[in-house]
């Protein structure tokens, strides 16, 4: 075995890609001081496991990345690659030659490569156990070591001679064996302790069971007795409901035919309402035709007084032109004889013709305007004659008037006393018929007020009995409550029992930080403490889950690292850590369409906490749960991992698992 390849990049002062071929005969690396030889060693320490940053001679382990010159960058990531010729089989593997990488990055992300392939670093370190290879072995002395091989102290060279005699990696073994058998030892104990406080709460959970037994027996009895009370009831209320209906349905007949002969004689009443209306309108314009004709009347009279003075008057004046006539014929007679005097006179004597012809013309003019009188009183005796004649004649016209006016009134007032005496037959009529429907709406409300109470009676009951069908319900659901409680608990416990079987499997790291919780805020977790299932899906489960089943669940980035610095302080090796916060949910899992009846395994899991559903999805979205392997494998689906019960597996990228679990437990196949 020798070293044959030497690669480097960004380590140190080799910014560029480096490479140093070691052919047979090179033995010695010179040359002059700070062009790299020590850092070439420091490459060799590093790339085979070195954790001690004053060893490589820096501070931290930053440091041994390129950090850049005034003319190039820093570089983000330093890597070593060395190869091993290993034809003489010194190292454990198939492989004659070895290539051995490792990547440091600032984030403070680093990798391991073992031909290509990441790996961990306790792969490598097994590798080089007892071979004077390891990251302390002989293979690279300093001074330090010269000085313990040289010192008088046993101790001081016991640790050489151990690494050179191979018995360095028993010793190695033996102490973790050791630790195992404390974390074994330590488990059995949490483990006792879990199966007493489960076989209390078992206890507890079975008495509650039998009581609850107990409770549904006498809920069925009285739920029965309460039903039969119950029938009793109601069909006693329903024959006297029936009774109570018959009575009213004749009570309706009843009022079905007042109200129709109520309607009817509303209908003659109105009729005669009406009539009585238009004869009272008939009178009132009567009454308002007498008033006129009576203020006719009156008025006529009036004129009538007037016409009669008027006509006194006139008879007067008639009278004085009647004795002016008299007086005017009389003068006119003596006139006519004073005339005849005259002439005769007047032949007897002409000397007095002259004076007498003068005094004739007078009397003639006298006569003339006398005669003009008579003639104008006699018109104006005929005129006033006339008129006297014609308001006779109006006034005997409105004297019958009147008098067939108060006739006529006197027959509406018969005919409105009448039409009052039949409004007054119909009143009383109705009165009669609205006192029998009272008395029977009155019948009808007893008759609805006892079917009211009759039906409150049975609505009570009925409620009562909902009442009771409610807390048997409530009763029945609380007891299958708790029978589902107890079979989670019981489902719990068998999960328990297999994840805590397990941890013997696991690491110092993960043992150290579950047993302190300073470093997280509340009890330490990984993720076969936060899912639960049934009993029959455990052995799926945990085949399904594998080595994560013991990855710590951590919130945050920030927490991994206290966490990983606690480790690096305690010297308490490493741990893989999911982070809550990083991860994203993938949906629900699409199954192969031909494959029959295959069910999500997260669809049969309980995450302890809704917070925890996005980490069982993230785990088992390609994982389900199937019947049977072999129609699986003959139905050959393109992708997904498919479990049976048992526990057989059938991965589609070419994996199948099975067998007995007769020689291990079902932690020990997870495992």
């Amino acid at each position: 075995m020798y070293l044959s390849r030497l690669e480097i990049h960004g380590f140190k002062s080799f910014a560029d890609r480096t490479v140093v071929d070691f052919s047979p005969g090179i033995t010695v690396v010179v040359g002059p001081n700070g062009c790299g030889k020590s850092n070439i060693v420091d490459a060799v320490r590093w790339v085979i496991g070195e954790q001690r940053a004053r060893i490589l001679r820096s501070e931290k382990m930053d440091n041994i990345i390129f950090n850049g010159t005034t003319n190039r960058r820093a570089l983000g990531m330093s890597e070593v690659l060395l190869t091993i010729e290993n034809t003489r089989g010194v190292l454990p593997t198939e492989y004659e030659e070895v290539t051995i990488g490792r990547r440091l990055f600032r984030s403070g992300e680093s990798e391991y490569l073992l031909n290509g392939v990441q790996c961990r670093l306790k792969d490598i370190t097994d590798l080089f156990m007892d071979t004077g290879m390891g990251a302390g072995a002989y293979s690279v002395i300093e001074l330090k070591m010269i000085e313990d091989i040289l010192s008088d102290s046993a101790q001081d060279r016991r640790h050489m001679f151990e690494e050179a005699a191979g018995i360095t990696k028993y010793k190695i073994r033996r102490g973790q064996t050791l630790r195992k058998l404390d974390s074994t030892q330590s488990d059995l104990n949490r483990i006792r302790d879990l199966v007493e406080e489960l076989d209390h709460r078992v206890s507890s959970l079975q008495r509650q069971a039998r009581s609850a037994s107990r409770f549904k027996v006498h809920d069925e009895r009285l739920h029965h007795l309460i039903l039969s009370l119950a029938v009793h009831e109601y069909e006693k209320l329903s024959v006297g409901n029936s009774d109570l209906e018959q009575s009213l349905k004749i009570l309706g007949d009843q009022s079905s035919e007042l109200t129709a002969k109520l309607a009817s004689e509303e209908a003659d009443h109105e009729a005669l309402r009406k009539d009585h209306v238009g004869k009272e309108q008939a009178l009132v314009a009567a009454q308002s035709s007498l008033a006129d004709h009576v203020e006719m009347l009156r008025s006529a009279e009036t004129d009538l007084r007037l016409n009669s003075e008027r006509q006194d008057g006139i008879t007067r004046n008639l009278k004085r032109a009647d004795e002016e006539e008299i007086n005017a014929e009389t003068r006119f007679s003596s006139l006519s004889e004073l005339l005849k005097s005259t002439v005769d006179d007047l032949t007897t004597a002409q000397p007095e013709a002259k004076n007498t012809n003068a005094r004739l013309a007078v009397v003639q003019s006298e006569r003339d305007a006398v005669e003009k009188r008579i003639s104008e009183r006699r018109s104006l005796r005929h005129r006033l004659a006339n008129d006297e004649r014609k308001r006779l004649n109006e006034l005997s016209e409105q004297r019958r008037n009147i008098e067939r006016q108060t006739s006529r009134i006197e027959v509406l007032g018969q005919e409105v006393e009448k039409s009052e005496s039949q409004l007054e037959d119909v009143e009383e009529n109705l009165l009669a018929l609205l006192t029998q429907i009272e008395k029977a709406a009155s019948d009808l409300d007893d008759r609805k007020n006892t079917v009211s109470d009759v039906s409150l009676t049975l609505a009570t009951a009925q409620e009562k009995r909902e009442k009771q069908q409610a807390i048997l319900s409530g009763t029945e659901g609380d007891l299958h409550s708790c029978e589902r409680k107890l079979d989670a608990l019981n489902a719990e416990m068998v999960l328990l029992e297999s994840v805590l079987s397990s941890y013997d499997d696991l690491s110092d790291s993960i043992q150290f930080l579950t047993d302190s919780s300073e470093w997280l805020e509340g009890q330490p977790k990984t993720v076969a403490d936060i899912i639960a299932c049934d009993s029959e899906h455990v052995t799926a489960v945990i085949q399904a889950l594998g080595p994560f089943a013991s990855y710590l669940v951590v919130p945050d980035d920030q927490t991994a690292s206290r966490a990983i610095s606690k480790l690096k302080n305690k010297k308490k090796g490493r741990a893989t850590f999911l982070v809550m916060s990083r991860l994203t949910d993938v949906g629900d899992p699409e199954v192969d369409t031909r494959v029959r009846n295959a069910v999500a395994l997260t669809a049969v899991i309980r995450p302890l906490g809704a917070e925890y559903q996005r980490l069982s999805n993230v785990l088992l979205r390609s994982c389900f749960l199937v019947d049977d392997i072999e129609a699986v494998q003959q139905a050959a689906p393109e992708s997904g991992r498919f479990f049976t019960k048992s526990g057989e597996w059938y991965d589609a990228a070419g994996l199948r698992y099975g067998g007995s679990d007769s020689d291990s437990s079902v932690a020990a196949t997870s495992r």
